[in-house]
Parts: C-alpha cells; sequence; structure tokens
C-alpha cells in the first residue's frame, strides 16, 4: 500500500499556511507521510490539487551551481525546449532539462548557437 504525503510537507520542511515560515522542527516522518491528517498544522480544504501540487514540487528544487563557472551576467536565450534560465540577484544561471543539471557559461553560449545539434535533444 502506498503512503500518502501531506500536501504542506515538501524537501523535509512543513508548509502549513498556520506557519508564518516553513520549518523543519514540526515535521515526523510518520505523520507527514501517512497520518497527516491527525497534525495540528494541517488544513483540510488549502491543500493543492493537480498541476498545482507539481508546480509547488518543481519550485521546491534547489538550484545548485558553481558561480565562478556558471553565473552568467547578461541573459543567454536558447531555442531548445530543454534550455531554462533562470533569474538570480547577481545574474543568471542556465540548466538543461534532458540533462537534468545547471550548464556552464560556455554550454549556454553553445545552447544558444547550436541548439539544433544537441546530441541530448530529443
Amino acid at each position: 500500500m502506498q503512503k500518502r504525503k501531506c500536501p504542506f510537507f515538501s524537501s523535509g520542511f512543513c508548509n502549513s499556511p498556520m506557519l508564518e515560515n516553513p520549518t523543519d522542527s514540526v515535521t515526523n516522518s510518520i505523520r507527514c507521510l501517512d497520518k497527516y491528517e491527525s497534525c495540528r498544522y494541517y488544513v483540510k480544504g488549502q491543500e493543492k490539487k493537480g498541476l498545482e501540487e507539481y508546480e509547488v514540487e518543481e519550485i521546491a528544487q534547489e538550484v545548485t551551481f558553481y558561480k565562478e563557472a556558471n553565473l552568467l551576467s547578461e541573459a543567454i536565450d536558447s531555442a531548445c525546449e530543454n534550455y531554462v534560465l533562470n533569474k538570480l540577484e547577481d545574474g543568471f544561471i542556465a540548466s538543461c532539462k534532458s540533462m537534468g543539471r545547471t550548464l556552464t557559461r560556455s554550454q549556454a553560449f553553445l545552447c544558444r548557437s547550436y541548439w539544433e545539434r544537441c546530441p541530448f535533444r530529443k
């Protein structure tokens, strides 16, 4: 039997609307991954459904990069559907959905110029 996951539990943190900020101090694996309706921070009717839940999970992923190799000072666009450009305070970070990782500056320039010949593009 598959365990149900609390809709407010993401990446080890509780994101209940009853809390001011997400926290891991109130999480419990038994409660958060199975019997979440008994939690005092569970709010019935506030959980997201369908695509809304997927978008929350995708946003919760942490972008990891090495600033000296990956940070772009200007926005470099690509016509490739797997190319993702994220805006940060210091600049931009490019990533590839096909490879599932952050791109270096030189790879971002290659994606802009030679996206049709990319071996990872399908």
